[in-house]
């Protein structure tokens, strides 16, 4: 898949629902949804971050939506400079 197709994709994906998909799942783990949560953070797609929020909240607490976030951060900055 080249570079601009990887984008596009990218692009017309709604994270927000994979991301409250993946918190639904009990064997789910806080890094598997940093992952999903960096790339939304990285796309121009509409995510409802309120719903994100209050179901990684419900799942993991305060702490772990804060090192959810952290985690984020640093996967999208891995994304942006590659």
């Amino acid at each position: 898949m080249s570079e601009v197709q990887r984008h596009f994709r990218t692009e017309q994906t709604r994270f927000d629902t994979i991301i409250l998909e993946q918190v639904a799942v009990p064997r789910m783990t806080q890094k598997a949804v940093a992952r999903i949560y960096a790339r939304a953070l990285c796309s121009t797609w509409p995510t409802d971050w309120a719903k994100v929020t209050d179901a990684i909240t419900a799942r993991w607490g305060v702490k772990g939506r804060e090192r959810i976030r952290k985690m984020a951060d640093r996967l999208a900055q891995e994304l942006v400079t590659t």
